[in-house]
């Protein structure tokens, strides 16, 4: 914060704005709100003015995969179940009264029957595809989101997707960025 910043923020104090309001027609009470939520904001602004610049600073020297503008997703690894056989050939047996996967021996025996089904446990057919979980500017912040909630997403990855022509995406990228040169 600048010498300019805090002399700014100081020109009108809260008991001298109370002062001012005591009386006073609706718009200078209108104006003094005002003045009371520019000056909250301005606090607001400059609290966050040092994350956003640290931000704009990855963007600056991270590894952007090739691309100009990358959106760094984290994905996780999910199983589409009910898939036919013709389909695929990842499978697992589920034992539906006990809610789970039968033991090892349990499968032995089943994969050596060669059937589909035994009694109450079934061949369950699937695919695995990756989903989509939150989006990211760098790197870095999609492997802290990753760190921090590993024990809720199983298999994980980052991928770069491409944000080109997303031009919302590229302006907040490049105002990042510039605030890196402050």
């Amino acid at each position: 914060m600048t010498d300019n910043d805090q002399g700014s923020e100081e020109l009108v104090s809260d008991s001298q704005l109370n002062i001012v309001s005591i009386g006073a027609s609706n718009e200078v009470e209108e104006l003094v709100h005002d003045l009371r939520l520019a000056r909250k904001n301005l606090r607001a602004l400059r609290a966050g003015r040092e994350e956003m610049r640290g931000i704009g600073k990855l963007l600056n020297t991270q590894d952007n995969r090739a691309d100009e503008n990358p959106m760094f997703a984290v994905r996780k690894k999910v199983r589409d179940c009910g898939m036919d056989s013709d389909y695929t050939d990842k499978y697992f047996w589920y034992d539906g009264p006990n809610h789970e996967e039968p033991s090892d021996e349990e499968v032995e025996r089943l994969e050596a029957l060669d059937v589909e089904e035994d009694g109450d446990t079934h061949k369950i057919y699937y695919v695995e595809r990756w989903e989509f979980v939150q989006a990211f500017f760098t790197e870095a912040a999609a492997q802290r989101y990753i760190d921090g909630n590993k024990h809720n997403l199983g298999e994980t990855g980052i991928y770069a997707y491409s944000a080109y022509r997303n031009y919302e995406w590229i302006a907040v990228r490049k105002f990042l960025k510039g605030l890196d040169d402050d």
